[in-house]
């Protein structure tokens, strides 16, 4: 049908923590739409406001969130939106100069939360995990890692790092920070998965 999508984009490709996706925002929520393009961030800048047409388009449950694509063609939920159809699509109509996240704590994290922008604050990596890297490195090759974060009532939160980011073979912070990511669901678990 002729549904129109209006968000704020929050997460690309830009440093490399999401792969052929994108998510918008609005107050009602967070949505990822699947993008094969190998520079989305050029296309989308990040807080730029979007419409989406969605005649032409659907929608899939992936994992345990909810993502819009085009109707498959394989064996895939959904498949990309190529860069030739982009512009049919989705339209750039302005930047959200004063974006600001949803300040959360992991015990205030629900259903609701899947798919959009929040922050934690004054969180830490675990004690077994201090020293190492974003992401582990088996035979010489970067792995997609999920790490865990505690906060200062002693709860932990996982968060997926992609193997393909920019901060991949970085070492994690020792003290106590401020992370901005996406709220995920896979494996019966909530994850973050950092952005920005």
């Amino acid at each position: 049908n002729d549904y129109v999508v209006r968000g704020v984009v929050v997460a690309t490709d830009w440093l490399g923590e999401m792969n052929k996706s994108a998510v918008i925002v609005d107050e009602s929520g967070g949505l990822e739409f699947a993008i094969n393009s190998r520079n989305i961030s050029e296309h989308l800048p990040i807080y730029s406001e979007v419409t989406i047409f969605c005649n032409g388009l659907m929608l899939a449950r992936i994992g345990g969130k909810i993502e819009l694509g085009i109707a498959p063609t394989a064996e895939f939920p959904l498949d990309n939106i190529d860069d030739e159809m982009f512009g049919r699509y989705i339209r750039v109509t302005g930047v959200c100069e004063d974006f600001v996240p949803t300040t959360k704590r992991f015990s205030e994290v629900g259903v609701e939360d899947i798919g959009n922008i929040v922050r934690f604050n004054d969180v830490r990596i675990c004690d077994e995990e201090q020293g190492l890297s974003w992401c582990d490195i088996c035979d010489d090759e970067v792995v997609t890692t999920y790490r865990t974060l505690i906060d200062s009532e002693g709860n932990n939160f996982a968060v997926r790092t992609l193997s393909t980011c920019d901060y991949a073979k970085e070492k994690m912070p020792a003290k106590e920070i401020s992370v901005v990511g996406i709220i995920d669901y896979s494996d019966n678990r909530y994850f973050l998965r950092i952005v920005n």
